[in-house]
């Protein structure tokens, strides 16, 4: 059930903030690379403390979460990953794609 509502949580923010759905943001990839070695580098509270726009500071904010996906992956017990129902395989589809993404950005950092 949980994963049920958490794979809907993240399919409607996706529809809410008009993000590609598979894939990555390759029309931005740039920015999303600078925009991630600053929130890397620095705090979160430092990049973001003199934007005024907060659909970026929000951006910026999910870089940062994004950042730390691969770890948050990790954290997924076994027992989950070997499969518990339809709405568990795809939420963790969604983890896979986010945690490879993340190993992306943070392989770009260093």
């Amino acid at each position: 059930m949980c994963s049920c509502l958490l794979s809907c949580l993240i399919m409607n923010y996706l529809v809410v903030y008009n993000l590609p759905m598979h894939g990555s943001f390759e029309s931005s990839e740039e920015v999303n690379s600078q925009l991630a070695r600053f929130v890397a580098v620095h705090t979160f509270e430092k990049v973001t403390s003199m934007w005024k726009e907060s659909r970026l500071i929000r951006h910026a904010k999910d870089i940062e979460t994004l950042l730390k996906m691969s770890e948050y992956y990790q954290q997924v017990p076994n027992v989950l990953k070997k499969g518990c129902g339809i709405h568990s395989e795809i939420l963790l589809a969604y983890l896979q794609i986010l945690a490879f993404q993340s190993e992306q950005l943070n392989k770009n950092q260093g």
